[in-house]
């Protein structure tokens, strides 16, 4: 029997990118660019504004690598780089509200079984994209990076009151996005 790898382990040079190796720092970004553009976008709407956004993310990877202690995953601490600079990105704009419910909204896209995962992985980001910017953002920390209320209000500058608020209100309008799924792929809220 042959064993076919499905996940192709990379390894990265730190001492090169430590030095500011470009070859090393391209092949970074061109492994994770594209996984942490998704993360970016599970904050930012607007695509142009997720790219802006994790491009200056890699700006800080590269700029501070050092501070990288190679205690755990170096992908993890991109990609916590990249979700702090969409927070930053977010509380610059002073649009922060909140997030939620992807449980129900896979449950609810599982349901029918013509669509593919592309598909559904298309919907759940058009019903993120709905809701307010403050919404997504504390949805999407809790629910996606499993942050705590008290992590989320030091992050966002907001109470852990307001960040269970934001929350809450985020998951009814996901499930009020749900039960109009018609009108949520338009666009509309009706």
């Amino acid at each position: 029997m042959k064993v076919i790898r499905l996940h192709k382990k990379e390894s990265f040079n730190l001492n090169k990118l430590r030095r500011q190796d470009r070859r090393e720092q391209k092949r970074l970004y061109e492994r994770y660019a594209p996984k942490m553009l998704s993360v970016a976008r599970m904050y930012i709407k607007d695509l142009q504004f997720a790219e802006d956004s994790m491009l200056r993310a890699f700006v800080k990877v590269f700029s501070k690598i050092n501070q990288f202690d190679d205690q755990g995953s170096l992908e993890g601490w991109i990609r916590r780089i990249v979700v702090r600079e969409a927070i930053d990105f977010l509380r610059k704009k002073q649009n922060l509200v909140y997030e939620e419910t992807l449980e129900n909204l896979s449950q609810q896209a599982c349901e029918q079984p013509s669509l593919d995962r592309q598909q559904i992985a298309n919907d759940l980001q058009q019903a993120l994209d709905l809701l307010p910017a403050g919404y997504r953002s504390v949805f999407v920390l809790f629910e996606v990076e499993d942050f705590s209320h008290k992590q989320i209000a030091e992050c966002c500058n907001i109470s852990v009151g307001t960040s269970k608020s934001q929350l809450a209100k985020a998951k009814r309008m996901l499930q009020d996005i749900i039960k109009n799924s018609n009108s949520w792929k338009d666009g509309s809220m009706g």
